[in-house]
């Protein structure tokens, strides 16, 4: 595979899912159902975790929602894709930390990563023994280890596509959900799920743990649909009235 550029930016033309659909309407944010509905639930000036951020597709209307006086952190573990991505953040200018590794739970591991030839954002990670030739090695990271290595100082949105690592990746964030209750945004891919060992159940039982409430963001769409997204936000605390004697 190789990286062109396209007026809408750097893409992986070969890949058969989003390289072509970046090419069909010749723009990197060619979602534009789940990509409007995460910037509205974006503040300006605020900070963006991009949990596979791929090459870009949702990192840079981000960070164009954000501002200069915001950042992204868009984390990627493709290496091809991690360099388009690199590439337009070049391009766009725009105010974004890019970090080439594999989110969850473990910070500071070494994890396999295999390419997905035909669906490149299909691309998994996991745990190996020993690297073999389809197989490289990629560094994993925590977004509480982040937030404690100072790299962000504050967290108000988390996008969360990364094909059934989603639960690894939550725990390894369990810190940050309870101290800056940012939103999310996850994907929920049953099989992928199902594939790394978890369930959908899993994920929404540990949000409730938090204090979080969430819904399907797709319409008509029900819960035991194979695919979908759902947005979250952290209930409010309840607010006690106090009554004078």
């Amino acid at each position: 595979m190789k990286t062109v550029e396209i007026q809408g930016g750097f893409i992986v033309p070969e890949d058969q899912c989003i390289g072509k659909w970046q090419q069909e309407v010749n723009q990197l944010d060619h979602d534009q159902f789940l990509v409007p509905l995460a910037i509205a639930n974006i503040p300006t000036g605020g900070t963006v975790i991009d949990c596979g951020a791929f090459d870009g597709d949702h990192s840079i209307a981000y960070a164009r929602k954000v501002g200069p006086s915001g950042t992204v952190i868009a984390i990627e573990a493709g290496k091809l894709a991690f360099k388009c991505l690199k590439h337009n953040a070049q391009k766009f200018e725009c105010n974004m930390l890019c970090i080439n590794a594999a989110v969850w739970d473990l910070h500071g591991f070494s994890m396999g990563h295999t390419l997905n030839e035909e669906n490149a954002g299909a691309s998994i990670v996991h745990e190996v023994e020993g690297l073999i030739n389809e197989v490289s090695a990629i560094p994993t990271v925590t977004i509480d280890g982040l937030m404690k290595d100072g790299e962000i100082p504050d967290v108000h949105f988390i996008k969360i596509d990364c094909e059934g690592s989603e639960m690894r990746i939550l725990r390894g964030a369990e810190q940050t959900l309870r101290n800056h209750r940012p939103k999310l945004l996850i994907e929920i891919n049953r099989q992928m799920l199902e594939d790394r060992g978890t369930k959908d159940t899993e994920i929404y039982e540990f949000l409730l743990g938090l204090n979080y409430e969430w819904q399907i963001v797709q319409p008509n769409t029900p819960g035991g649909s194979p695919q979908f997204d759902i947005i979250c936000w952290k209930k409010a605390p309840l607010v006690m009235e106090h009554k004078a004697r």
